[in-house]
């Protein structure tokens, strides 16, 4: 099994075992791509922030 087979693996396994369940269901790809690329908290921060203001925005707050 590849790395990216084995992380999305093991994503789906803690899915389905309750495992940071909503979380991964929210940011599965998000979490795979950092488990598989090298991991940037700098560029993670901002992507999160990004798509809170979206999110705030399609919200009206």
């Amino acid at each position: 099994m590849g790395r990216e087979e084995a992380v999305k693996h093991t994503v789906d396994t803690c899915i389905r075992e309750g495992i940071l369940r909503d979380f991964l269901l929210k940011y599965r790809e998000e979490a795979i791509a950092m488990c598989i690329f090298e991991y940037d908290e700098e560029e993670t921060l901002r992507q999160l922030g990004q798509q809170s203001y979206e999110e705030g925005r399609s919200e009206g707050v």
